[in-house]
């Protein structure tokens, strides 16, 4: 049938270190968010000496969606920033707010 010295033995119940988790730590308000996520490149004007570019993006802030604030009443934007090689590529998703 099964070979008995491939059976793994069970680990024993005192080698798992996660206590429960406190009831109070559900009521906590959530951690604030990080100062250079604040920095948003859909919430910053273009560059005037350059049209339509936006400034380089903050390291920290690529790979994370961001909400675009100054848009008119019921309408939303999410964009994202990534880096190719040297160049910088921010995709936005606009949307009409749900009612």
């Amino acid at each position: 049938d099964q070979d008995p010295t491939r059976d793994e033995p069970p680990s024993p119940r005192n080698s798992y270190s996660c206590p429960p988790v406190d009831p109070d730590e559900y009521i906590k308000d959530p951690p604030a968010m990080p100062p250079h996520l604040q920095f948003a490149l859909l919430n910053h004007p273009p560059v005037p000496s350059q049209g339509t570019l936006l400034p380089m993006p903050h390291h920290s802030t690529l790979n994370h969606s961001y909400l675009c604030r100054q848009l008119p009443e019921g309408l939303s934007a999410v964009g994202v920033t990534t880096r190719y090689r040297s160049k910088f590529v921010t995709t936005v998703y606009y949307s009409v707010a749900a009612s």
